[in-house]
């Protein structure tokens, strides 16, 4: 015999049982709208500087994301999306924009020009927000001791729940905090050490 399916129960995809999730998604939710609204004001300026400025006089050269969004491509689908694959990937669209190609001055030039210019903005978004960031990390690490360097290297996985807990309002388990407490300790003592060292005579 097959158990009954309890309807009140049931539910289609992963649905957080906390606000974790959610409050994840609401702070990804406007890094997602930033990079829409920058992909769209891409090809409605380019088409501006090419001659058609239809967009420019639907006030689209804007990076007020309000313009831009579509209720269903850049809010319903990312959100579904998200809670979908518990939080592990998302995607969203905005509403295109409007271009008429005849008023380029130029049509191959033009068209290629407009074309191109969203995927750009998405690879320099790309390189600006990921591969800057971690260039000036691991270029830092060279002035700074390596004594000095792997303890703040310890401390990223101490402030993760710190930030969570300030920003989301999760409470760390148990675990998670002696464990903070053991990598502080840790730092703590390396400090002392090498401060003995530096104090003693030689």
């Amino acid at each position: 015999m097959t158990d009954s399916l309890n309807i009140a129960t049931f539910r289609p995809f992963p649905y957080p049982e906390d606000s974790a999730l959610l409050g994840d998604f609401l702070l990804a939710l406007p890094m997602l709208l930033f990079a829409l609204t920058a992909h769209e004001v891409a090809h409605a300026w380019t088409a501006h500087q090419q001659g058609d400025d239809t967009a420019f006089k639907l006030g689209r050269i804007t990076m007020n994301p309000l313009p831009h969004l579509d209720p269903i491509m850049s809010l319903a689908m990312p959100a579904l999306l998200w809670f979908m694959t518990n939080g592990a990937f998302t995607f969203g669209g905005a509403k295109p924009v409007p271009i008429i190609t005849r008023n380029f001055r130029n049509y191959v030039r033009g068209d290629l020009i407009v074309s191109s210019a969203g995927i750009v903005t998405n690879i320099l978004l790309a390189i600006v927000c990921t591969a800057v960031p971690y260039m000036l990390i691991v270029t830092s690490l060279g002035f700074v001791p390596v004594q000095q360097a792997s303890i703040l290297s310890y401390l990223e996985p101490v402030s993760a729940p710190v930030y969570a807990l300030v920003l989301l309002g999760e409470a760390p388990a148990a675990w998670t905090v002696a464990g903070g407490i053991l990598i502080l300790a840790g730092g703590v003592l390396v400090v002392l050490a090498g401060s003995a060292e530096t104090a003693a005579p030689p």
